[in-house]
């Protein structure tokens, strides 16, 4: 259920050998959430996204003290993401493959899976992602650190590996591959970039002729969008051997400007959320949650799930949802509370393909906090007095915009005035 959420059940009883039992007339577990962590443990499988691009992880909950879990993980692997999900990711391991050994062994951190010969259906870069997919999953348990895939007892042959794979052979597909340009924020309307030891101008010529509010990029850097310094217009600029193009796009009081791993490029206004893909605006269709109350929408690494805070009867909180892509539109479903106590959300954003990190001023001062999406673990990471905006990426420093116009930057545990720079952003 969800966080603060109240579950009331009504058990009967019933006379078994001549003693009362509580009698269970449903399926499922009733746990507390304290017996929850220490019993069970969570583990992500990992899914590809439909255009086999980036993996998506899909939390199953397994027993904390189990030398199976190896075993279980495939068999959950192998039987397809949940119906949360099932819209949105595909799995490149063709359907009907088993477990031929009903047992992942474990010797010496390798991992050893032997699969029936449907997996054989699979060739070429299909095999590639389903090696990713298993590698992914199963180094997520302490004592694996290599995977080794057996069909009839032979090594399964994927282009380009060893037999034994690790996880460093499938980076390619990790969430945050390419995350690793540094920030922009505007001061007075120009643009600058922000890395860990520097403070410049940033020279884009696009860019350099107008005032902006906002300004973000692609991984790649060779698309940009822009908010105007009036909050009206969006402009997305693309750059294609040193050559530019760019569209211009209406907006009321626009405010956030996101861009996902797709290029897919993500607009919220004052009861206004659209995308821009592929120079077309689509409007975005929000399971249950009105655009009246939606305060920001952060896609995360993997363009499959998505991070939003919305205002609701108890504050302004933290949502987790999934998107559903269409050709001629997009949505959002699936729509779950995450937060568990904080409900003065101002900022979020996604620190890596599990963790978020996020603004919540409950208290007089602001609290940074860190929340694990996949088992809900919550670390507060400081707290900074009028932090109003927040951006962070796997490789580079934390950055807080303030409600008085100065940046700062969380290094080696200190915070560092930056200067007077408003919306910082790293690419998503």
């Amino acid at each position: 259920s969800e966080p603060n959420s109240v579950i009331e059940k009504t058990f009967s009883l019933k006379l078994v050998d001549e003693q009362w039992r509580i009698d269970l007339a449903e399926d499922g577990l009733l746990i507390s959430r304290s017996d929850l962590n220490r019993s069970f443990v969570s583990y992500p499988l990992w899914f590809a996204d439909n255009s086999f691009t980036t993996l998506v992880p899909d939390s199953v909950l397994l027993p904390r003290i189990i030398s199976g879990n190896a075993t279980r993980l495939m068999q959950l692997l192998l039987a397809g993401p949940s119906e949360k999900l099932a819209n949105s990711v595909t799995s490149a391991i063709p359907i009907g493959t088993t477990l031929a050994i009903n047992s992942v062994p474990i010797e010496n951190g390798l991992a050893t899976i032997s699969l029936s010969e449907t997996v054989l259906e699979a060739e070429g870069f299909q095999r590639e992602v389903l090696s990713a997919q298993i590698v992914k999953t199963l180094t997520a348990i302490t004592d694996i650190q290599e995977i080794k895939i057996n069909v009839n007892g032979q090594s399964l042959i994927v282009p380009g590996r060893n037999s034994k794979q690790i996880l460093a052979d499938w980076v390619n597909f990790e969430p945050d591959n390419s995350r690793i340009s540094n920030a922009l924020a505007v001061a007075e309307g120009k643009v600058y970039e922000i890395s860990t030891d520097e403070v410049k101008a940033f020279d884009y010529e696009p860019l350099n002729q107008k005032n902006w509010y906002l300004v973000n990029r692609n991984r790649a850097q060779n698309q940009y969008v822009a908010i105007s310094s009036n909050r009206q217009n969006v402009v997305v600029i693309n750059e294609l051997e040193g050559k530019y193009s760019s569209n211009t796009f209406t907006g009321n009081q626009l405010k956030s400007a996101k861009m996902d791993i797709f290029n897919t490029i993500w607009i919220v206004g004052a009861e206004q959320l659209f995308v821009i893909d592929k120079g077309k605006k689509l409007d975005v269709n929000i399971e249950g949650i009105s655009k009246a109350d939606l305060v920001d929408v952060i896609p995360a690494p993997d363009g499959v799930r998505v991070l939003l805070i919305s205002k609701t009867e108890l504050g302004t909180e933290l949502l987790l949802g999934i998107i559903n892509r269409e050709l001629q539109s997009i949505g959002i479903s699936n729509i779950q509370r995450i937060s568990n106590d904080n409900f003065s959300v101002k900022s979020a954003t996604w620190q890596d393909e599990k963790n978020i990190v996020y603004l919540d001023a409950s208290n007089e001062n602001t609290n940074i906090y860190s929340l694990n999406t996949l088992n809900g673990a919550v670390k507060n990471i400081s707290t900074l007095s009028g932090a109003s905006s927040v951006a962070i990426s796997p490789y580079k420093t934390l950055l807080i915009g303030t409600e008085d116009g100065t940046l700062q930057q969380r290094l080696n545990g200190n915070w560092e005035i930056l200067g007077n720079f408003i919306n910082p952003t790293y690419p998503g």
